[in-house]
C-alpha cells in the first residue's frame, strides 16, 4: 500500500467548514478544515473531517434534538438541555406547551395538498402567532443558539471552535447546510437568511440537497467498491429521515480519472419520516385519554417521548403482543396490530413513492437506503420484501463488530518493564550511540468498537508535543517510511494502552497472533511535505544536523475497510493561527473521489448556492 502524492499545503490559514445536517427530529454538526495548497491552479485539497459537534454536553447525544421550547421570557431552548429538560418529569410538567415546537422544519415544506401537513403547519403557526413570531424568526433563534454553543470569541476579536479548532478569522468560516429538493425557492432563500448572523456573513452559507450529501458520504466512506465496476449503473438514493423522505437518481457517467455521476430526474421530497409513525402512534394514544385530563398535552408528549425512546427502533425484532405507557398514574396500552398499522401507513406511503421514481427511464441496479426511517427494523424486514431483486445498500443498518486495530512502535525500557516478568522474554533494541534500550510494542488505536456506522476515526498521537518521530540526515535520498497496522480478534481491557512482543513473535496479554499485519510504506517527500521548514536537532554523540518529522498515523474503521492518514505538524507557527498548522495528508488506495457534473439538483433548488460541482451559491 503506497501513499498518492498530494499538493503540499502552503502557511495560508486554511478554510474551516462547519457542516449542518438540519433535520426535522434532530441534528448533527461536524467541523473540518480544506487546508489550502500553495499550487492555486490546482483545487483545495478535501475537507478532513474532526469528530461530531456534541454541544456543552458530556453526556448528550451526538444527534441533538431540534426541537425548541420558549421559556416564560421568551428565550429558547433547545437540543441535548431540551431533552435533558423533558426527562424530569417534575420539571417538564410545569412547560408551556403552546410554547413547544416539534417538527418546525416542516414549515418551510410544501403542503403538497396533504391535511396530515396542513395540520401540523396549521398548529405550529398558531403557536407562532401566540409568541409574535414568525416561521423565520424561529429558525435564526435556533441558529442563534447554535452559534453561541459552538463559536468562542477571543480577546482578539477572532474565533475559535470550542473543543476543537483554534484561532481563527470569522472570514475563514463556511457554513453548510443540507436542505430538502422540493421546496419553493423562497423557503431555501430564508434557510439561507437565517444562517447569516454574526459571526458569519453574506457569501459564507452553502446549501446542498439532503440525497447528494448522503449518496456523496456513501461513495466516499461506506461503499463497496465492486458497486462502481460499470458505466451506466444506476442508483436510487432514499433518503428516510424523521419528518420527510427524498428521492433521486443518479447514473455512473465515468470511472476515471474519478467517479463521475450525472441526476436522471427531478428529486422529490415528501413528508413520510420516522416522526410520522410517532404523530400516528400519539393519535391512537390520544383516542384512548380522556379530554379532561389535567395538562393533556404534556401527558401524550411524555407518552410519545416512551415510544420513541422504547420502542419504536426495536419494534419488527421483538416478539411482544401489548405495549404499555404510564405517566403520572396514567395507563395506555397498544396492541402490536395498532402500532404495526402506524409503520405500515407510512410504508405504503413510501414504496407508492419509490415505486413511481423506478419506472422512470432505464431500470435501476443499486437502492441507497439512509436515515432514521430505514434504522426501523420493521421498515428494513418490509424494503428486502418488497424490493427483493434490488441490491440494496443500507447506510443505517447496524453491521458487523469491528476488529481492534494497533499500530506497531518502539517503546524505551523503563524500571517497571525492567522488573516485569516478561522483560527477559521481550524483543530488545539498544540505541548504539545514546547506549538506551527500546522494546517492540503495539499501541491500541481502537478497542473493537461497537458497529461500523459509529465512523471511528482515531489518531495515534494528538498534538505537536507527542507526535512520533522520524529523525534523517540532510543528505539522505531514500525517506521511504513504513509503519505496521495490526488487526486482533481481542477486546483489551479498558486501562491497556500498550502490547508487548516477545522474541518468539507473539503478544504478550492477547490470546494468539494478530488476524491481519497490513504495512503501510511512505515518503514524505512524495506526499508534499517541504523538508526544509522542518525541525533540525543534532546528535549529542557526533554533532551533526539532522531533521525531525513530528506525525501521527491517522485512521478511520468502517465495515468495507480502514482508511489511513498520514498527519503532519509544521515546525513554525503560521499567522493568524493558534498553533502549529497540522498537515493531514491521505494515503489509501481505494480513496474515492465522487464528481457530479453541473446540474440543478433539483427544479426548486436552481435559484439556490454552489458548493462545488452540482450545487449552487449565491453570486
Amino acid at each position: 500500500m503506497y501513499l498518492q502524492t498530494v499538493q503540499r499545503f502552503s502557511n495560508s490559514p486554511s478554510k474551516i467548514i462547519i457542516s449542518i445536517d438540519l433535520a426535522t427530529t434532530r441534528c448533527c454538526l461536524a467541523t473540518g478544515q480544506r487546508l489550502l495548497v500553495e499550487d492555486h491552479s490546482h483545487p483545495p485539497a478535501g475537507v478532513k473531517l474532526y469528530t461530531p459537534w456534541t454541544d456543552s454536553y458530556e453526556a448528550g447525544s451526538k444527534w441533538p434534538i431540534t426541537a425548541i421550547l420558549y421559556n416564560s421570557e421568551g428565550l429558547p431552548k433547545t437540543g441535548n438541555k431540551l431533552e435533558m429538560a423533558f426527562k424530569s418529569t417534575s420539571a417538564s410538567r410545569r412547560f408551556d406547551m403552546n410554547k413547544h415546537f416539534r417538527q418546525w422544519k416542516l414549515l418551510f415544506h410544501d403542503d403538497q395538498n396533504d391535511a396530515a401537513i396542513r395540520e401540523i403547519q396549521d398548529d405550529l403557526s398558531w403557536k407562532l402567532d401566540l409568541l409574535g413570531k414568525t416561521r423565520l424568526g424561529l429558525l435564526q433563534d435556533w441558529v442563534k443558539l447554535i452559534y453561541e454553543d459552538i463559536f468562542i470569541v477571543q480577546n482578539d476579536g477572532r474565533y475559535s471552535l470550542k473543543e476543537s479548532i483554534g484561532c481563527f478569522d470569522k472570514k475563514d468560516v463556511e457554513i453548510v447546510v443540507t436542505v430538502p429538493p422540493g421546496r419553493s425557492v423562497l423557503a431555501h432563500d430564508q434557510v439561507h437568511e437565517a444562517f447569516i448572523q454574526e459571526p458569519i456573513g453574506k457569501g459564507q452559507v452553502f446549501l446542498v440537497s439532503e440525497p447528494e450529501a448522503m449518496f456523496r458520504s456513501w461513495i466516499q466512506g461506506g461503499a463497496d467498491p465492486q458497486d462502481f465496476k460499470k458505466v451506466g449503473g444506476r442508483y436510487m438514493v432514499v433518503d428516510g429521515g424523521g419528518g420527510t423522505c427524498c428521492i433521486v437518481r443518479f447514473r455512473l457517467e465515468r470511472l476515471e480519472p474519478s467517479l463521475g455521476f450525472e441526476q436522471e430526474y427531478e428529486s422529490e421530497s415528501f413528508v413520510c419520516g420516522a416522526e410520522s409513525i410517532s404523530n400516528l402512534v400519539e393519535e391512537k394514544i390520544g383516542a384512548k385519554i380522556a379530554r379532561d385530563v389535567p395538562n393533556r398535552v404534556w401527558v401524550l408528549d411524555q407518552f410519545r417521548r416512551q415510544f420513541d425512546d422504547f420502542f419504536k427502533r426495536r419494534f419488527g425484532e421483538d416478539d411482544e403482543q401489548t405495549y404499555n405507557f404510564e405517566v403520572s398514574n396514567l395507563v395506555c396500552e397498544l396492541s402490536r396490530q395498532e402500532i404495526a398499522e402506524c409503520f405500515d401507513t407510512c410504508i405504503v406511503k413510501l414504496f407508492k413513492a419509490m415505486d413511481r421514481h423506478l419506472k422512470r427511464g432505464l431500470p435501476v441496479h443499486f437502492l441507497v437506503l439512509g436515515g432514521g426511517l430505514f434504522a426501523s427494523p420493521y421498515v428494513r424486514n418490509a424494503v428486502d420484501k418488497h424490493f427483493n431483486t434490488f441490491k440494496i445498500c443500507q447506510l443505517s443498518k447496524e453491521r458487523p463488530i469491528l476488529r481492534s486495530k494497533a499500530v506497531t512502535t518502539f517503546v524505551e525500557v523503563t524500571d517497571s518493564i525492567r522488573r516485569s516478568p516478561i522483560f527477559e522474554d521481550l524483543y530488545i533494541k539498544k540505541d548504539k550511540f545514546l547506549g538506551e534500550q527500546w522494546c517492540f510494542a503495539a499501541q491500541w488505536l481502537a478497542k473493537q468498537i461497537k458497529h461500523a456506522n459509529d465512523i471511528y476515526e482515531v489518531a495515534s498521537e494528538a498534538s505537536f508535543k507527542d507526535a512520533r518521530k522520524r529523525f534523517f540526515n540532510l543528505r539522505e535520498e531514500d525517506l521511504t517510511f513504513s509503519e505496521t497496522m495490526l488487526t486482533f480478534n481481542h477486546i483489551p481491557p479498558v486501562n491497556q494502552e500498550l502490547l508487548f512482543q516477545l522474541k518468539d513473535g507473539t503478544w504478550v496479554t492477547v490470546d494468539g497472533n494478530p488476524s491481519n499485519s497490513e504495512k503501510l510504506i511512505w515518503n514524505p517527500e512524495n506526499i508534499g511535505i517541504n523538508l526544509n521548514t522542518l525541525e533540525i536537532s543534532c546528535d549529542r554523540s557526533k554533532n551533526k544536523p539532522f531533521r525531525v518529522l513530528r506525525y501521527a498515523i491517522q485512521m478511520q474503521m468502517r465495515e468495507v475497510g480502514t482508511k489511513y492518514w498520514v498527519k503532519t505538524w509544521s515546525w513554525t507557527k503560521p499567522a493568524k493561527t493558534k498553533g502549529r498548522v497540522q498537515q493531514i495528508l491521505r494515503f489509501e488506495a481505494d480513496e474515492r473521489q465522487a464528481l457530479f457534473t453541473p446540474q440543478e439538483i433539483s427544479r426548486n433548488l436552481a435559484a439556490s448556492y454552489d458548493l462545488g460541482p452540482g450545487m449552487r451559491k449565491e453570486v
